[in-house]
Order: structure tokens, then C-alpha cells, then sequence
């Protein structure tokens, strides 16, 4: 068996697992709202009367983030005002709370945010950053408005006939959520607007979403090939067992302490050297060498998911008009009054989970002619385990060795059909050789046969003999009689 060995060292790094929490504002922060609106459904229908009276209903602040443009910002109430930019939220400390709700947050975690950017409603589109953001506002508002019974905190009452989550006309009229979804629906037809088909794409998959699931991957498997240079994993996709709308992305390391030359592929064979933030599937590739010891070899793949829970941040009570009865929304802290809308970030924590394995040795079978070592087709090999009756293979024999990986323990092989003019040395019809197993190295079994004596040559060899023979016993009896004559 030929071993080429070439050095190939890429860099393995240590993740920590564990829900990672990201930095979130600690200190009271003001917005960059001034009087900045966007209004994609309207640009669409902007020549449609049909729908004229309900445009009111999808304007988004523009670029809506903190002061220090960071942070993407939401409205959660739609019909209270947007904060000035003067305006002040609390410090995380006195005055953010967690959104718990895992369907609302599913809008953030699935919709434009700082975390994830793989798995989102907007994978395959390219959409700018404004367009991503408006999309995810107009379906926080859809969600809050379809589902405003389970979230009475937010969908507060107005005192104007309408909670802070209706969708209302130019007249203050409550509208339904079919109508809204009408429009949607009408613009996302539009040439150059198809995308805001994404809004209700997002609602209905926040409403779809079951929650409360645990974030894990799935067990790394893989078949080998092997050749006499490479040993190579199939492809493994890392998928979860759970939460998989929430899977972002993942990473590898990977660990080849005796720098065999271990290293990561796509699919396609192409070699990796950012083991960060992959998706789709990889494999394993090792440069082979003599005395390997390939269960030195560890992949780890970390999976992160994205978490389902958020921070909201509510108006500082200081600025609040609590003298305008016009603007009394709702009691605030006992004593103020809201006027404006709450508002969430759009960044959420994230979960590092791991799964890992090792690679395997492997048994190397080759069916060969005791003379020559030549590699022999023809003959049927029965491997079975001493241990477990249910691990057993057959196959025919190639002009290549036979790979196979075994778990540790006593092995039997058995020929029960040889090569055409072979047998084995002691002439039995099932030979059979034992072998032990044990995963710290390369195991190689021979078996060997020797040819088969042609009988059939040496019998015609044996009659010409004799008729040779007779013949000249003829001629020397023929010549006998003349002399006597």
C-alpha cells in the first residue's frame, strides 16, 4: 500500500459554548428619528384607489436606529408616536424588559437584526438594508395586530377608539387584517416590489413557529473512501435535531495534533481555510502516511442559533407630555403618561452548541497471490464479527483492496469462493483467517492462494510420453526382425 505524506497545517481554535449574550445598550441612548418616513406598499399602489385610504398604515420610520446608528431600531405600539430625537429611552438597567414571546421575536430573529444574516425570510433576495428593515417593521405590526389578545402589555388602548396595534383608514376606522393583507398582497404583484410578498411570508412563519425548543445538532455521520493516498469522509451536513429555523450557521474545528495533514473541503472537494460561518455541507480530507493513527483526528462542528428573545427599551418617564390630555395614551410608571411608542432592538442573543467525532481507522482486506502479491479477482470473502452476528459483509474480490471501517474487537474472514485456477495453501473449501481490531491503527489482512497445478497438461504430456514410447518400440522390433532375415 503506497503512503505519500505532505504537511498541511491550518489553524483550529476553541469556541466557548453556551447562550452568548450580545452588547446591548446600558445607558440611556436617544434615536435618529426625525420626520424621515418610507413607504414601499405605497410606492407601489401609489395609482391604485382601491387601496388609498389604508396607505397611512404602512409608513416606517426611515432607517430607524439609536443615535449612534448602530443599533436597528422597531416600534412595537404602531399608533403611538415615534420618538423625536430628543427623545430619551431608559438604561437597560431601569428601563429595558425582555420580550419572552418566542413568535414575536422570531419577526427580529428571522427578519433584518444584527445577529443573523444566513437564515432569514431574506436569504435569497438582495435586498438593501432599508428594504429589509421596512419589511420586518410592517410585520411586527401585522403579527401584533392579528395576535393583540396575547399581548394586551403592548397593544395598549389608545383612548381613541383604537388599541396601539389597529390598523386604521385616513378616518380612524379599524380595518381588518384581510384588507391589510389585500394590500400586501396587490403591491407585492407590482414589478420591482415583489419582495414585499417577505411580510406576510415573516407573520405566517412567527405564527407557524412552535417555540420553546432546545437547540442541538444531530450526529455527524459519514461513510469513507479510501485510496492509496487519501483518506476522505462523504459529505456531512450538520443539521438539528430541533430549532432548525433558528440555525444560523456553523463552524469547525479541527484538531490533528500529529500534523498528519488533516483538512476541511466543501462538497466539492475544494479546500476551506475559514472554518467560520459555514453553511451547506463539507468533508474530511487526510494525506496518508505510514503508522497513522487517524483516531488522533477530532472534527467539532459548533452550531449557533439564533435566540429567541429580545430587549425593549420604554420612554423615559422625564419626557413624557403629561399635561396634554389629547396626547394621554396610557398611565406610565403611576404618575406620567405615554405618548410614545416603545421601541426593541434588533439584536438578540445567540446559542453555541457542539457536536464532535473522531475519525476511524480503518481495515485494509486485499486478496492476493502468494508468489507474486498480485491483487486477485474472482473471490467471494464473508467478514463477520465474533461478537455480534448481525455485523457481517460479503463481497468479491477487484484488482483493489477492500476498505472498510470495524469497531474494536475479533473479527473472522472467510474465502467460500476463490479465483478461477486458485486455492488456498492447505486446499480448504472455506478458508477462514482470524484477526483483532483495535482503532489506535491501520490494521492490513492478506489473504493468500496459490494456483491451482494444471492436471490436464500433465495427463496430455503423460500420453505423448506413451505413444512416443510405443512407436519406438515398434520401429526397434521392426528392425529386430530384418537383421534376422
Amino acid at each position: 500500500m503506497l503512503f505519500i505524506l505532505l504537511k498541511v497545517t491550518l489553524p483550529t481554535y476553541s469556541i466557548e459554548t453556551g447562550t452568548i449574550t450580545p452588547t446591548i445598550p446600558t445607558s440611556s441612548f436617544t434615536t435618529n428619528y426625525t420626520t424621515a418616513t418610507k413607504n414601499y406598499i405605497q410606492s407601489a399602489l401609489g395609482s391604485s384607489s382601491s387601496y388609498s385610504t389604508y396607505f397611512n398604515n404602512f409608513d416606517v420610520a426611515s432607517s430607524y436606529y439609536d443615535s449612534s446608528k448602530k443599533y436597528p431600531l422597531y416600534s412595537l405600539q404602531k399608533n403611538l408616536e415615534f420618538s423625536k430625537t430628543t427623545e430619551t429611552f431608559n438604561s437597560a438597567e431601569d428601563g429595558s424588559y425582555n420580550i419572552t414571546s418566542e413568535k414575536l421575536m422570531y419577526i427580529i430573529t428571522h427578519g433584518y437584526n444584527l445577529i443573523n444574516d444566513t437564515n432569514t425570510v431574506f436569504s435569497s433576495n438582495s435586498l438593501s438594508d432599508s428594504e429589509k428593515q421596512y419589511i420586518t417593521q410592517v410585520a411586527l405590526w401585522l403579527f401584533l395586530y392579528e395576535n393583540q389578545s396575547s399581548y394586551s402589555d403592548i397593544c395598549i388602548d389608545t383612548g381613541a377608539g383604537y388599541s396601539a396595534c389597529d390598523f386604521i383608514d385616513t378616518s380612524s376606522k379599524v380595518i381588518t387584517s384581510a384588507n391589510i393583507r389585500t394590500a400586501i398582497e396587490a403591491a407585492s404583484k407590482v414589478s420591482g416590489y415583489t419582495y414585499l410578498s417577505l411580510i406576510t411570508n415573516l407573520v405566517d412563519e412567527a405564527t407557524n413557529y412552535s417555540g420553546n425548543q432546545t437547540s442541538s445538532l444531530q450526529e455527524l455521520d459519514y461513510t469513507p473512501s479510501i485510496t492509496s493516498k487519501y483518506y476522505i469522509t462523504s459529505t456531512i451536513t450538520p443539521t438539528a435535531n430541533s430549532n432548525s429555523s433558528n440555525l444560523m450557521y456553523y463552524s469547525i474545528e479541527l484538531s490533528d495534533p500529529n500534523n498528519y495533514g488533516a483538512y476541511i473541503t466543501d462538497e466539492n472537494g475544494d479546500k476551506i481555510t475559514n472554518l467560520k460561518e459555514l453553511t451547506g455541507s463539507f468533508k474530511v480530507y487526510v494525506l496518508l502516511s505510514e503508522n497513522i493513527d487517524l483516531s488522533t483526528i477530532k472534527v467539532t462542528v459548533y452550531g449557533y442559533f439564533v435566540v429567541n428573545k429580545g430587549y425593549a427599551y420604554k420612554v423615559n418617564e422625564s419626557t413624557i407630555d403629561s399635561n396634554s390630555a389629547s396626547n394621554i395614551m396610557n398611565k406610565y410608571n403611576g404618575e406620567k403618561y405615554q405618548k410614545y411608542a416603545d421601541v426593541i432592538l434588533g439584536t438578540t442573543p445567540y446559542e453555541i452548541v457542539s457536536k464532535s467525532f473522531s475519525l476511524n481507522n480503518y481495515v485494509v482486506i486485499s486478496k492476493i497471490d502468494a508468489s507474486t502479491g498480485d491483487l486477485l479477482e474472482g473471490a467471494t470473502l464473508v467478514l463477520k464479527s465474533k461478537s455480534d452476528s448481525l455485523k457481517n459483509w460479503t463481497w468479491k474480490s477487484t484488482t483493489k483492496p477492500y476498505y472498510i471501517e470495524l469497531s474494536e474487537g475479533d473479527y473472522t474472514i472467510c474465502e467460500t469462493e476463490y479465483p478461477t485456477g486458485y486455492t488456498s495453501s492447505t486446499n480448504e473449501s472455506n478458508y477462514c483467517i482470524d484477526f483483532t481490531v483495535s482503532n489506535n491503527k491501520i490494521l492490513e489482512v492478506e489473504i493468500e492462494n496459490i494456483k491451482v497445478p494444471n492436471t490436464s497438461k500433465n495427463k496430455t504430456s503423460k500420453y505423448i510420453i506413451y505413444g512416443i514410447g510405443i512407436i519406438l518400440s515398434g520401429l526397434f522390433l521392426i528392425g529386430l526382425s530384418r537383421i534376422h532375415k
